[in-house]
Parts: C-alpha cells; sequence; structure tokens
C-alpha cells in the first residue's frame, strides 16, 4: 500500500477514546501511516510513540519505549539473519 493509496482508503468515524489528537496530525492519523507501510508491530509501536512523543504523557518515556520496541525489531530481525561485514549482532544491542 502507498501513500497515494492512503487518499483512497475510507475514513472511519473519528472517536475521541479511540482517535485521540496526539496520534494524528493533519488529516492523517498514526495507523493509516502503519497500515501504508503495512508495518510490523514493534515497527508500528515504536512509530506511535515517536509520532506522539511531546504531545502525551513523559516525552522520555515514549522515546524509551520506541527504543525498546525498534530493539526488539532489531534482534527479531538479526537473529536469523546472514551475518554480513560490520553488521551489528543481537549480542550487541542492548
Amino acid at each position: 500500500m502507498s501513500m497515494q493509496t492512503l487518499e483512497c482508503v475510507p475514513a472511519m468515524p473519528r472517536e475521541p477514546y479511540v482517535n485521540p489528537d496526539y496520534y494524528r496530525r493533519g488529516s492523517i492519523e498514526v495507523i493509516e501511516i502503519i497500515e501504508a507501510y503495512e508495518l510490523t508491530y514493534c515497527l508500528a509501536s515504536a512509530l506511535k510513540y515517536i509520532l506522539r512523543c511531546g504531545h502525551k504523557g513523559n516525552p522520555i518515556e515514549d522515546v524509551e519505549k520506541a527504543l525498546w520496541f525498534l530493539k526488539r525489531e532489531l534482534r527479531q530481525r538479526t537473529k536469523n539473519a546472514i551475518p554480513r561485514k560490520g553488521a551489528v549482532s543481537s549480542n550487541e544491542i542492548a
């Protein structure tokens, strides 16, 4: 799915308890980006925390949570990957 597809997807009705303002900028919601790029759970979660950072709660916690999900994604991807020169090993991920 491409960014152009976003324009073709019918908008769901906005519900404040499901679609809070900190997950929306202009007419685009974070979930629409996640769906358009078909992100994994960990990448989607990291993106969600990155994009809401400074708009809800403690921004430092949001960055820490995003990093946690990114590190988990990296571990999953490097676990069975063929090693390449200069690549980070899963043992090096804090």
